[in-house]
C-alpha cells in the first residue's frame, strides 16, 4: 500500500529537508587555502598564513550580524585549542568596527580577517558561516554551510590530520 501524505506532513518534510541542507557538507575548494588568506586583519595588517601550516586549521567565514556564525565561532575555537589546531575567522560582510567588536565580545584568541570582497567571491560564499577545515599543506579536507557542532569539527579536524 502506497504512504500517502497530507499537506501537514509534507510542509513538515520540505522543513526539515531545508534545514538539513544548511549542514551539509560541500564542495571542497581546490588548492592552497591558507595561501589565498589575503584579508587584511583587525590590526591592518596582512595575514600571515604560515601558523595554519604543519597543522590542522579551521577556517570560519561568517557575518558579524549572523546569530549562527556567533554560535559556531567559540565552539570552533574551543576545537582548535583543545586538538592543537589553528583557526581564523574570516568576516567576509560587515564593517572592520563590527567585527572588532564581535571579536570582542567573543574573546578570540583567533586572528580574524576582514575580507573586501575577494574572499567571498573566491569561495562564492552565499551564506554562512562557511566553513573550511584544512590538512596541514593548508589545502582544504572538508566544508560544511551552516553552524556545526563540536563533534563535527572535532571529527574534521582529526580527519585532516
Amino acid at each position: 500500500m502506497p504512504l500517502r501524505c497530507g499537506p501537514a506532513q509534507l510542509i513538515l518534510c520540505a522543513l526539515l529537508l531545508t534545514g538539513a541542507g544548511c549542514r551539509k557538507h560541500l564542495p571542497i575548494p581546490e588548492g592552497d587555502i591558507a595561501a589565498t588568506l589575503t584579508a587584511k586583519t583587525l590590526q591592518d595588517q596582512p595575514f600571515d598564513p604560515g601558523p595554519l601550516r604543519g597543522k590542522p586549521a579551521i577556517v570560519v567565514f561568517a557575518w558579524p550580524t549572523c546569530p549562527h556564525c556567533i554560535k559556531e565561532i567559540p565552539i570552533a575555537q574551543q576545537v582548535a585549542t583543545q586538538e592543537g589546531a589553528s583557526m581564523v575567522v574570516v568576516f567576509v560582510r560587515g564593517s572592520k568596527a563590527a567585527a572588532t567588536q564581535i571579536a570582542a565580545d567573543l574573546k578570540l584568541s583567533a586572528p580574524v580577517l576582514v575580507d573586501d570582497g575577494t574572499l567571498r567571491n573566491r569561495y562564492a560564499v552565499n551564506a554562512v558561516p562557511y566553513t573550511l577545515v584544512l590538512g596541514p599543506d593548508g589545502h582544504a579536507r572538508e566544508a560544511f554551510r551552516g553552524a556545526q557542532d563540536e563533534g563535527t569539527l572535532r571529527d574534521a579536524v582529526s580527519d585532516a590530520r
